[in-house]
C-alpha cells in the first residue's frame, strides 16, 4: 500500500492465522509480497513478517526474543531495527500495529503524492503531531542504517521519505491558513523558503530510492516512480509561481485555496484521521473522471 511495510500488522494477524490452521487443522500456507500500484515498497522490508512464519511452522512460536535471535543469524540484521521500517505509516492516530480498512491504512502514500494546493487529504492529517512524529522517525530510521549495513537503503530510503513528510505533510494547511487570513508575508516565506525545501527533500528521497529499486531489481518499473515524482516536483514548482503571483498582486486569489477542505473518504469529523487510499491517480489529483 505504498513505500512502507507493516510487519507489526502482519505479526498481529499471523500469530492468530497460524493458530487457527493448527487449530483447523491446515498443515500447508502460503504467504506473499504483492505488488501492486507500482511496486513501491521493498519486499526485503518484510523479512520480519516471513521470519515469524518460519518460527511459527517449524517452532510453534511467535516470541520476540526468539525471533530476534533467528532474525539475526538468517537475515543478518536487527529485528528491532527492521520493524522500526513502519514508522511511516505509524503515525499518532494509527498506533501500531496499525489498522486496516479493507486496506492497510498508508499515510506515506497519500501524503506523499496529494498536490500542495489542492489538499485533497487535509482533512486527514494532525499536522503538529505528524510533523513531530515523521521528524523523530527519520532520525531513528538513519541510526538504523548505521546499525544495519547489509540493509542500509531499506532504512535510508524509509528515513528519507519520513524527513520529506516532516515538512510536506503539514504543509498544505499552513499555506491555506496564511492564505485565508490574507498574511502574504508568511505565504511569501512558504514560496521562497519552504516549499523549495520540500522540493530538496523529495530529491533526496528520489535518490535514495532509486539506489535501493537498482539494488533489489531490474530497471523496469522505476519508469513508474519518476513518472509520480516528476509530477509531484513539477507541481510544487507550480505552487510556488501561483504564490508567488498572488503575494505580487498579479492575480487577485488562488482559486484552489478558496473551496472548502471536505474528508476524501465523506467521514464526518474524528479523532482518528488516518485512512487507507490504494492508488496513485486517486491522491495526485481530483481531475479524474471515469479513468480519464
Amino acid at each position: 500500500m505504498g513505500f512502507t511495510p507493516n510487519n507489526a500488522f502482519s505479526r498481529h494477524i499471523g500469530i492468530m492465522a497460524h493458530e487457527s490452521c493448527v487449530a483447523s487443522g491446515i498443515r500447508e500456507t502460503i504467504v506473499t509480497a504483492w505488488g501492486d500500484n507500482g511496486a513501491e515498497c521493498s519486499f526485503y522490508a518484510v523479512l520480519p513478517a516471513l521470519q515469524l512464519w518460519a518460527e511459527l511452522c517449524y517452532k510453534n512460536t511467535g516470541d520476540e526474543t526468539v525471533l530476534r535471535e533467528r532474525f539475526a543469524t538468517c537475515a543478518d540484521g536487527d529485528y528491532g531495527d527492521f520493524m522500526s521500517l513502519d514508522l511511516t505509516n505509524l503515525v499518532p492516530d494509527n498506533a501500531s500495529p496499525g489498522r486496516s480498512m479493507g486496506n492497510q491504512v498508508n499515510p506515506s502514500k497519500y501524503l506523499l503524492y496529494q498536490d500542495v494546493l489542492y489538499g485533497l487529504f487535509d482533512k486527514h492529517v494532525q499536522p503538529e503531531a505528524y510533523k513531530e512524529h515523521y521528524g523523530r522517525s527519520a532520525a531513528l530510521l538513519e541510526a538504523a542504517a548505521e546499525r544495519n549495513p547489509k540493509w542500509s537503503s531499506l532504512f535510508e530510503t524509509q528515513a528519507a521519505l519520513c524527513s520529506l513528510l516532516e515538512l510536506k505533510s503539514s504543509i498544505g494547511i499552513e499555506i491555506r491558513e496564511a492564505y485565508l487570513s490574507g498574511d502574504k508575508e508568511r505565504l511569501g516565506k512558504y514560496a521562497d523558503t519552504l516549499l523549495p525545501e520540500i522540493k530538496e527533500r523529495a530529491l533526496r528521497f528520489m535518490n535514495v530510492y532509486k539506489l535501493q529499486w537498482m539494488q533489489e531489481n531490474k530497471i523496469f518499473g522505476l519508469d513508474v516512480f519518476d513518472l509520480r515524482m516528476g509530477g509531484l516536483l513539477q507541481r510544487i514548482e507550480v505552487a510556488i509561481q501561483r504564490i508567488g503571483q498572488y503575494v505580487l498582486g498579479e492575480v487577485e486569489n488562488l482559486e484552489e485555496l478558496n473551496e472548502p477542505i471536505l474528508s476524501f473518504d465523506a467521514r464526518e469529523d474524528s479523532e482518528t484521521k488516518v485512512i487507507s487510499v490504494a492508488l496513485w491517480h486517486s491522491i495526485a489529483t481530483p481531475s479524474v473522471i471515469s479513468g480519464i
